[in-house]
């Protein structure tokens, strides 16, 4: 920010929105989208390489999602809680946003209990394209994840908005083959894909995790609770108290493991999540071909 005012450089208005309409596929959806991103020429989107809990990985499509203003991101959550839905809206999202060039930052990524609180790894790579669904593809790969797999990329993919098969990507400088032999620890596979949206109240107890608070790590600073979307809150806190969860309300958006400071929130998979994914809450991904 420092050098920005010293180059009398302007902030963008993400404060205030126009309501932006999405008549595509049979759908309708509006969203509002920041002001200073509809105003501008196209957006460049300087994502990082992360995994995620909710949506396994985090890359240049869910970073457009920060183009939504303020409250409505957390409504947007609660009216989509399952994989599909949230990934259905994602791409939708990115195609009213004009994005002109993507450059991830893949120099230090992060695996585990990402996206806020995982494992730093230094793998020294820029993923530059004009192509966010192609960035996003590639960086799959490096995890060992198939990108067509997350409803995110394939709903994307899906509506055009760019490439995500081998075969569609043409990639320049180092090979990829030479980035996809690690085995990074990525969240286990939110089986919400397999819910239908009418069970999914009672299913989510069953099948997918939920997330917990460790005492020991919390400072009891509230953000998780300012974070949660849902109303009435799923958190409730003492005075200087560590936040108490109420699961019944937990719609699992994992937006308090995001924003916690401490790293203090983690992901405890379900028992029937267990049983059908394995005992781990993280999976080692298997090495890209």
């Amino acid at each position: 920010m420092a050098e920005a005012d010293r180059l009398a450089i302007p902030f963008a208005d993400f404060d205030t929105a126009r309501e932006v309409s999405d008549r595509s596929g049979g759908r309708f959806r509006k969203f509002p989208i920041a002001r200073g991103v509809l105003e501008s020429g196209g957006i460049v989107n300087l994502p990082r390489l992360k995994t995620h809990s909710l949506t396994r990985f985090t890359g240049a499509l869910k970073n457009t999602f920060g183009c939504v203003v303020g409250a409505r991101k957390a409504a947007l959550h609660i009216a989509h809680p399952d994989g599909e839905g949230f990934g259905r809206m994602i791409a939708d999202v990115n195609m009213l946003v004009p994005t002109r060039l993507v450059v991830m930052d893949a120099v230090r990524v992060m695996e585990g209990n990402g996206p806020a609180a995982g494992t730093l790894v230094d793998l020294g790579l820029l993923l530059v394209s004009t192509d966010p669904v192609a960035v996003d593809s590639v960086a799959c790969r490096i995890l060992g994840l198939d990108p067509l797999s997350l409803p995110h990329v394939r709903a994307a993919w899906q509506s055009g908005l760019g490439a995500a098969q081998d075969d569609e990507i043409e990639t320049r400088g180092e090979p990829l083959g030479k980035w996809t032999g690690r085995r990074f620890a990525v969240p286990s596979l939110n089986l919400t894909r397999a819910v239908p949206p009418l069970f999914w109240r009672a299913a989510r107890r069953l099948f997918i995790g939920k997330p917990v608070i460790d005492p020991a790590a919390c400072v009891a600073c509230g953000e998780c609770v300012t974070s949660c979307p849902t109303s009435p809150k799923s958190l409730a806190q003492a005075p200087g108290g560590i936040p108490v969860y109420n699961y019944t309300k937990c719609i699992r958006c994992y937006c308090c493991q995001e924003t916690c400071p401490q790293g203090a929130i983690s992901i405890r998979p379900a028992p029937w999540g267990r049983l059908l994914e394995g005992p781990a809450a993280m999976r080692k991904g298997a090495p890209a071909a």
